[in-house]
């Protein structure tokens, strides 16, 4: 059995091992040759040469650009934004556990979807999610980088030792059915079959492993010998901005060269989630989209800070005679003037603190002296403020609502003074379009978030159930259901089910020739209306059954 070792997990697994697993389960006859991707034609799909923006920032590459989002993101307004979008979005509950797997069942066996389970909760804990909110700060780095991405580390047993386990469970198999052809006692006996289906049982799955093999271009181990991937036993996290997508023009095979440490790993090794769609235009990151009216919004907040502080000062005017100055002597003078009157106003973006010519002390008032050659008395005059009246905060208010509409947030959840600002829990017709529209798109953002998860749940899955590579909507059988505060949904469907039973109620009391009811009540309430399922039909029907039983041995 062969594992990697390290302190931990060492990123980028040997190239030898990368093609060993990069056939589980995808059949790449389905990728088009003519939207593949070659280190020799990747040039004409990401040069920048050719935009028609020349602004610095489009021409910055994706890990510059997140240096970008990260600083952003440390300041207050989207701090509390994303925070926000974040408690909104993952919500774990008293164990760590923010979300469930829902398995759409159809022709999938009760085994498969016990196997499908047991891997989420094996894969969930795997990454840490379930511990210190480790599942929510990976949320909020994916909305702020844009991407994210993991190795799956993987354990190999070679194909020698596989096929010598498969011989001797098979010899083990037939001792035990030449020992019950002998027996004789039947609790003997009975347990020597229990015997042999479980060694039948441990066949079936080193048969399953092995058989993997013949899919796969396999490779040779650190010894010269075939291995084969057995599970999934960790993660580790890579940096997205070093992954490359290669396509193989030929097969269509999908590798990724990693060049933190110059490997390459098979698709089945890597996990990378963009919040940008590349086959459409788009922010690279959650945080991109908050930029514009953010720096928009604190340059017109500095400028009011600034223009308040200038014109709350009394500023005067002096005219000073020089007589008969030299030239070099009034040209002195004047420089003396202009260097103590000289107004350099910083504002620090992240503190708020405000500096005048670097000091942190504000003058608020001002003498201006100016040298007259020919004056004969100083003259001392005020000096009126010009320029535009910034005393408003209305094109500040603005863009800062300009702001909280690109977050997607409804602005009720900011106008915490109004009314409607109130969570809506119980009444779903109270629900605006707004609030509609931010519940999708954090169930958008999820369902992107979530392929983190559904990935090795997949391949872990095929690599344990080996007919499930004929199961060929398996992946898109998986979903998830995170755990929501947007109550106002499952408030829309009691409404809905309270309609309908006041119409099952209608359509009861009509009457039939006889007199009697002339719908069945179970095909009003199960075919027509839907209810009631089947399932929850019949439990209902035995626990009434039930009831009725219980009435009847206590009046007794």
């Amino acid at each position: 059995m062969q594992r990697r070792k390290s302190n931990g997990f060492v990123a980028g697994l040997i190239s030898k091992y990368a093609k060993s697993i990069s056939d589980i389960g995808i059949d790449y006859s389905i990728i088009a040759r003519t939207k593949s991707i070659t280190k020799d034609d990747d040039d004409d799909i990401y040069d920048d040469r050719e935009r028609e923006s020349h602004d610095p920032y489009e021409d910055m590459s994706y890990e510059s650009k997140r240096d970008v989002y990260r600083k952003f993101a440390s300041y207050n307004e989207i701090e509390y934004i994303l925070d926000s979008v974040c408690d909104d979005s993952i919500i774990p509950d008293e164990f760590g556990m923010a979300c469930s797997i829902n398995i759409r069942e159809e022709k999938l066996l009760a085994y498969h979807v016990a196997v499908i389970k047991k891997n989420f909760e094996q894969i969930y804990s795997m990454l840490k999610f379930d511990q210190s909110n480790n599942l929510w700060k990976k949320f909020r780095s994916y909305l702020v980088d844009g991407a994210i991405a993991y190795e799956i580390v993987y354990e190999y047993e070679k194909k020698s030792e596989i096929m010598s386990k498969i011989e001797s469970i098979r010899g083990k198999i037939r001792s035990v059915n030449e020992s019950i052809s002998y027996m004789q006692n039947d609790v003997k006996r009975s347990t020597l079959v229990a015997e042999r289906k479980r060694e039948e049982r441990a066949l079936r799955k080193y048969e399953e492993i092995y058989n993997l093999s013949s899919s796969m271009s396999m490779q040779n181990g650190e010894d010269g010998e075939d291995v084969i991937p057995v599970k999934i036993i960790g993660f580790v996290e890579l940096d997205p901005a070093k992954l490359e997508k290669i396509v193989d023009n030929e097969s269509g095979k999908v590798y990724w060269f990693y060049a933190e440490n110059g490997s390459y790993l098979s698709d089945n090794q890597v996990i990378r989630i963009s919040y940008y769609d590349e086959s459409t235009s788009g922010n690279v990151s959650y945080v991109e989209r908050l930029i514009r009216n953010f720096n928009l919004k604190r340059k017109l907040e500095d400028s009011t800070v600034g223009w308040f502080i200038m014109n709350s000062q009394y500023k005067l005017k002096m005219i000073i005679p020089i007589a008969n100055k030299t030239r070099d002597k009034a040209k002195e003078a004047l420089r003396k003037v202009t260097n103590n009157y000289q107004e350099d106003l910083f504002v620090n973006a992240m503190t708020g603190e405000v500096t005048i010519n670097g000091e942190p002390r504000i003058n608020y008032s001002r003498n201006i002296v100016f040298p007259n050659r020919n004056g004969q008395s100083p003259q001392v005059d005020v000096l009126q403020s010009s320029g535009p009246d910034l005393s408003s905060m209305k094109v500040v208010d603005y863009f800062n609502r300009a702001l909280r509409k690109d977050s997607r947030i409804p602005l009720n959840r900011y106008d915490r003074d109004q009314s409607n600002s109130r969570a809506i829990i119980f009444k779903a017709d109270s629900v605006t379009y707004e609030d509609m529209s931010y519940a999708n798109f954090i169930n958008r953002i999820r369902a992107s978030f979530a392929e983190v998860l559904k990935k090795p749940i997949y391949i872990q899955s095929l690599l344990d159930c080996k007919d499930l590579v004929a199961f060929q909507s398996l992946k898109s059988s998986i979903g998830f259901t995170f755990n929501t505060n947007f109550l106002f949904e499952e408030s829309r469907q009691a409404e809905i089910m309270r309609a309908r039973y006041e119409l099952v109620k209608n359509y009861e009391n009509i009457k039939g020739e006889d007199g009697g009811m002339l719908f069945s009540q179970k095909f009003l309430y199960v075919t027509k209306f839907k209810v009631f399922t089947e399932e929850e039909w019949e439990e209902n029907e035995r626990i009434k059954e039930a009831e009725k039983n219980r009435e009847k041995q206590e009046e007794k």
